[in-house]
């Protein structure tokens, strides 16, 4: 059985996808992005963007049941691979100590996006 999850106070997806589902215990996200809530429109820089994108991921989480320390793997997509050191500092003070497996790509984001997350959590049975 799966379950569509939604942070609460968080905009509709704008697409054909759920923010998150939860299947036996496993949360799948959808590319988490930093924005700004206000305008709706990317955060200015890689470290905005970072940081936007980490909240948006741990308030999913919490919308169903987990928190950061359940995650057990991350797909980061970057922009520029020449913004990896400013990425990595933040993303380890949200991670670390134990961090989770993780895959970095260096793409074509569109939008003014600098920054995408995706990630698998295990909160077991909630």
């Amino acid at each position: 059985m799966r379950t569509s999850v939604q942070p609460l106070g968080a905009p509709p997806a704008v697409g054909a996808y759920s923010p998150g589902v939860l299947a036996d215990g496993w949360l799948f996200t959808s590319g988490q992005v930093g924005v700004d809530p206000g305008t709706g429109t990317p955060h200015s820089t890689v470290e905005e963007q970072v940081e936007g994108a980490l909240s948006n991921l741990r308030d999913l989480l919490a919308a169903a049941g987990g928190t950061l320390d359940d995650v057990v793997s991350v797909t980061c997509l970057l922009s520029d691979m020449g913004s990896f050191d400013a990425f990595n500092k933040i993303y380890a003070r949200w991670f670390g100590p134990t961090f989770p497996a993780r895959a970095t790509y260096g793409v074509r984001l569109g939008d003014g996006f600098l920054v995408e997350l995706q990630a698998v959590a295990y909160i077991g049975n909630v």
